[in-house]
């Protein structure tokens, strides 16, 4: 293709590239304040990457998509060394890539309910779902600031 469409760019699947890290970067450098925890779906890790490069101070958990993710704990590392500020946690992706579960459906309904904001079940369901066990299972202690990165996909929804 690149014969063909010679000043084209090339996206990766999933949109994972050193651009997309940069642009997350960026991201992270708008926060307002310095949070105790990032949480964010995972798929590529581009997202994960950039927000741990540009929040060293912060814990950032990347909640994987998809079953099987425990291959980026690798893949990723190349790009985020010496840091060691970031997670993979591949314990609730319910299933697989847009799967879904009767918990994580009430969970995405409840929130929805107090707080007008829609949630896929396909990435930020699933990060919001470990977000709330990492709250109840005290990794999250009472007092740190903590922010969920809201990454869009509601077309995971239809």
């Amino acid at each position: 293709f690149s014969e063909q469409f010679p000043c084209s760019y090339w996206i990766s699947e999933g949109g994972f590239s050193e651009l997309a890290i940069k642009g997350i970067e960026e991201i992270g450098q708008e926060l307002e304040q310095q949070y105790d925890h990032i949480f964010v779906g995972t798929g590529s890790g581009a997202t994960l990457v950039g927000l741990a490069k540009a929040c060293p101070e912060s814990s950032v958990t990347g909640v994987a998509a998809f079953s099987g993710a425990e291959y980026l704990f690798e893949q990723l590392e190349p790009f985020l060394k010496p840091q060691t500020n970031w997670r993979i946690d591949t314990e609730h992706h319910c299933g697989g890539f847009a799967k879904s579960n009767a918990v994580l459906e009430s969970l995405i309904e409840e929130f929805h309910q107090h707080n007008d904001v829609q949630l896929d079940s396909v990435y930020n369901g699933k990060c919001l779902l470990a977000m709330k066990d990492a709250v109840e299972q005290g990794r999250v202690r009472e007092g740190e600031k903590v922010i969920m990165i809201h990454t869009g996909g509601l077309q995971g929804m239809r």
